[in-house]
């Protein structure tokens, strides 16, 4: 017996961790160079791709094969799990690096995607929209209006604002994420909305037209936007003179924060202020 049929696995194993390595090795070169990717040095991208990715998959396996021979419901739900996972990991790489977007790293994603999304679409879904909807009021929105909402979540006001403005009236709907733009887009087919339009876009890049909007409406996401001066200059060109931006926050330091941001501009007057509700009139 030769050296190579005595250690034929390990050779095996050695062979496809160098192709591996060297795979990880070129994308991190083409990535950094070429596309000009803000990305770590190559000891650190290597560690996490060898040691931090496949070890949570080796993890998932065990775990899998380990409740596969007690609870078979448990295994399938373990299963989609995974699939649910690689499905975000795929979507975090396509819109980091083919489209570009500014995401934080792949755990920040992950967490988002798999705790507080779920837990926060329950409390959207069983939430009284009445609230929703006196806040909607308040903000000036009558039937007829063009409205905008960035950082929409499921859609929830959206959907209370296009049932105000009526069928003369027009709904914006904005946000950076690609499945809660699909979650809007379900529930308006569900209920047959027609004057809804949904935006894939950063805040500050709406792509609509100058002075055309009568409301603009942002609940609990002006912290969350990348640029937040480059973002109030854009709701200022496209809102109508005389038109209301209005922002809630459930959290009053946000709120303060974004007060103090959009002032700062001198493009807005401030009309009304109370805990969490801020409200600003464009005047020319």
């Amino acid at each position: 017996m030769n050296i190579w049929e005595k250690y034929n696995t390990p050779f095996w194993i050695l062979i496809g961790m160098s192709i591996y390595f060297f795979i990880l090795i070129v994308a991190y070169i083409v990535l950094k160079f070429a596309f000009r990717k803000k990305l770590g040095d190559l000891g650190l991208w290597l560690t996490y791709f060898t040691w931090a990715i496949p070890f949570w998959l080796l993890g998932e396996i065990i775990l899998i094969l380990i409740i596969k021979g007690i609870f078979n419901f448990l295994f399938w739900i373990l299963i989609g799990l995974s699939i649910y996972i690689f499905i975000l990991i795929v979507a975090y790489i396509v819109l980091k690096f083919a489209f570009r977007k500014k995401l934080g790293d792949l755990g920040l994603w992950l967490t988002y995607f798999t705790w507080a999304i779920p837990f926060w679409l329950l409390g959207e879904i069983t939430a009284y929209p009445r609230k929703r909807k006196k806040w909607l009021i308040r903000s000036g929105l009558k039937e007829g209006h063009s409205y905008l909402e960035e950082g929409i979540g499921v859609g929830t006001s959206p959907i209370l604002a296009s049932k105000i403005v009526r069928d003369n009236g027009m709904v914006y709907a904005l946000d950076n994420h690609p499945m809660q733009i699909a979650m809007l887009s379900l529930r308006s087919k569900i209920r047959r909305i027609k004057n809804i339009r949904l935006i894939l876009s950063d805040a500050s890049e709406t792509g609509l037209e100058d002075n055309s909007i009568d409301t603009i409406f942002i609940c609990d996401a002006f912290d969350e936007f990348p640029d937040k001066k480059k973002t109030t200059v854009e709701l200022y060109r496209i809102l109508k003179p005389g038109g209301n931006l209005t922002i809630l926050s459930e959290a009053v330091r946000y709120a303060n924060q974004a007060q103090r941001i959009i002032e700062s501009t001198n493009l807005f007057k401030l009309v009304e202020r109370d805990k969490n509700f801020i409200q600003f009139k464009k005047e020319r």
